[in-house]
């Protein structure tokens, strides 16, 4: 448990990091969010905060790491809040898509998209 505090309170400080516009945390903040899936820290009751999700996706998106957030996306889709499920999930993987150039796939994957969370609702 306390190794779990201390990686969730030095997340948080790297993101405050990144937040302030040093970009040369994204790869330790990118790192530390891998770690925290695999020792199960980011979970509560087995579910991930949708913000969670969005920004461990986005990171990975940031680094260039295709393939591990697409395999991320559908491993812990299943583990995001009903409510925000495939809203969510059909959100990342269109940026995804953006990312990598496919760009009638983003356009299949949000036109039918209602979002719940206004901060996505801008995203999109």
């Amino acid at each position: 448990m306390a190794s779990g505090l201390c990686l969730l309170v030095t997340l948080s400080s790297c993101i405050e990091k990144l937040n302030q516009g040093q970009t040369e945390y994204l790869r330790i903040v990118f790192d530390f969010y891998q770690e925290a899936l695999a020792n199960g820290t980011l979970f509560d009751q087995g579910q991930l905060t949708p913000w969670t999700y969005k920004n461990i996706a986005a990171a990975g998106l940031k680094l260039k790491e295709f393939e591990w957030v697409e395999h991320f996306l559908d491993q812990y889709r299943e583990n995001l809040p009903t409510e925000f499920r495939e809203s969510l999930y059909a959100f990342s993987l269109a940026r995804l898509k953006a990312s990598t150039g496919h760009f009638l796939e983003v356009t299949r994957l949000l036109a039918p998209l209602y979002v719940r969370d206004t901060f996505t609702q801008l995203d999109v």
